[in-house]
């Protein structure tokens, strides 16, 4: 039979617990000034960041979704969607809540009106937020794409009305290009269309954008005559520009993210990855991670779960777009990481954005706080010393093992509701409170002291204690 520990050996284990409790309830500060800090990003960012509830309640809302609507982000929580939205917007949104409720992500285009009266267009991505195999709840991140909308529009236009016009007409127009091509020589050759854009300069010195096309034709006295036509196309090339600055910014802001950040295309390729995913798996660039097989790069049961997404993709059926994974870095630890995926465009293509979270610190401090914690309960239920827990503020019992319940003759349910200083006499009650006193001035007090205690039964018992606070 195995030796059953002393009093001082429970005491000895028991202060360890409580040391390392502290030390987890450290690690929660630490975690929680992180989430604060991270949140503090969240604000600074144009894109519009909320998390709602499964009743479409605002659980959180970034400064930017805030201010889109002339409002402070307390006017926001807790309120519903169909609270704040207009109605034609929400009757168009309602549908896609309820797909990304279902478990689905969403991403769609809307337009709406904003604060100041004015006609925006967004695109918005809805992302299912899943605990323990089921939705509580769901990210938005709304973005807006007026610029890039207008840009398209009058691309648009300008390439139709480009079409619309005759390849060739018997006019042409004397200018001086600033960069030459050899275009006009192999359509010589071949009497075919040449097509070009060039940079033109004006009479006046200025410079424009324009696109020709023309179509050489043989005269009977051997001379070449060209038929074409000029289009100033440098309203488009602007647009253009615009559209490639916003798709430059869009990568600067994943060059910059805290969050790793990877490019996938829909064959699985990496396309791109951050400064910060890299640093997660601890490898110097994406060729270096590629090297190393996908299988040496998970834990076991984190690669099986990746080959059953990747299964399930392939045969179109629906995968959670946030999940978690255990990876093995490069110098061989393991990190917890929170992964978010959802369908982006990519250089005018369809790819994939995926974002990765490092939760090794929330999931380490979970493990260590759950089981001292459990270690705790074990100690303080079965020492043969009678041990328990009071709350300082209400002064009730929060926690009891079976030696205090012996003592006083009540049952656990009967203390948990019980006022300490009930079970006190007059004078144990003012050594109690003058012994709490002391501990909140930072003064020493003895480690021990004797209280007088008054049963179920109503008899005195007197039992010496030793006091030790605990800092939440």
């Amino acid at each position: 039979m195995d030796r059953k520990p002393t009093c001082e050996e429970l005491e000895q284990r028991i202060v360890i617990l409580e040391e390392e409790l502290a030390n987890v309830r450290r690690e929660k500060k630490e975690l929680h000034e992180n989430a604060e800090m991270f949140e503090s990003i969240i604000n600074g960012v144009s894109m519009l960041v909320t998390y709602m509830d499964c009743e479409e309640r605002y659980v959180f809302v970034n400064q930017a979704y805030a201010e889109w609507y002339g409002l402070n982000r307390q006017e926001v929580i807790g309120k519903r969607a169909a609270d704040i939205l207009k109605p034609d917007v929400y009757e168009r949104a309602s549908h896609n809540i309820k797909k990304v409720l279902s478990g689905q992500h969403v991403s769609y285009e809307n337009k709406v009106i904003n604060k100041d009266g004015h006609e925006r267009y967004v695109r918005a991505n809805y992302e299912p937020c899943f605990s323990g195999g089921q939705i509580k709840g769901f990210y938005t991140s709304i973005v807006d794409i007026t610029e890039n909308k207008r840009a398209e529009e009058a691309l648009r236009e300008s390439e139709s009305h480009m079409k619309s016009v005759s390849d060739n007409l018997p006019d042409g127009m004397i200018y001086q290009m600033i960069a030459k091509t050899k275009a006009e020589d192999e359509a010589l050759k071949t009497l075919s269309t040449f097509r070009m854009e060039a940079r033109v300069r004006e009479p006046s010195g200025g410079i424009r954008w324009s696109a020709f096309s023309s179509t050489p034709s043989l005269m009977t006295d051997g001379s070449t005559r060209w038929n074409g036509i000029e289009l100033v196309i440098t309203e488009r090339k602007q647009l253009e520009e615009i559209l490639k600055k916003s798709e430059a910014n869009f990568r600067r802001s994943l060059d910059d993210s805290p969050l790793g950040a990877r490019i996938v295309s829909v064959k699985g390729e990496t396309i791109y990855a951050n400064q910060t995913f890299l640093n997660i798996y601890d490898y110097k660039s994406i060729e270096e991670l590629q090297a190393i097989p996908a299988k040496e790069r998970y834990m076991p049961e984190s690669y099986a779960e990746h080959l059953t997404r990747s299964e399930k993709r392939k045969r179109g059926e629906f995968v959670p777009s946030e999940y978690e994974v255990s990876i093995i870095r490069k110098d061989g630890e393991i990190r917890h990481l929170q992964v978010i995926r959802k369908e982006i465009l990519w250089n005018g293509q369809p790819q994939f954005q995926v974002l990765y979270n490092d939760i090794t610190k929330r999931k380490r401090a979970e493990m260590a706080l759950q089981e001292s914690e459990e270690k705790y309960r074990y100690l303080v239920k079965y020492a043969p010393s009678g041990i328990y827990e009071v709350d300082l503020e209400t002064n009730r019992f929060v926690n009891v093992n079976d030696v205090i319940c012996e003592y006083t003759g009540y049952t656990r349910d009967e203390l948990l509701n019980t006022n300490l200083f009930n079970l006190l006499t007059e004078e144990s009650q003012r050594l109690m409170a003058q012994r709490l006193e002391k501990l909140y001035a930072g003064e020493q007090i003895p480690p021990s002291v004797e209280y007088c205690f008054r049963t179920k039964g109503g008899e005195f018992i007197k039992r010496r204690y030793g006091d030790q606070p605990q800092h939440q």
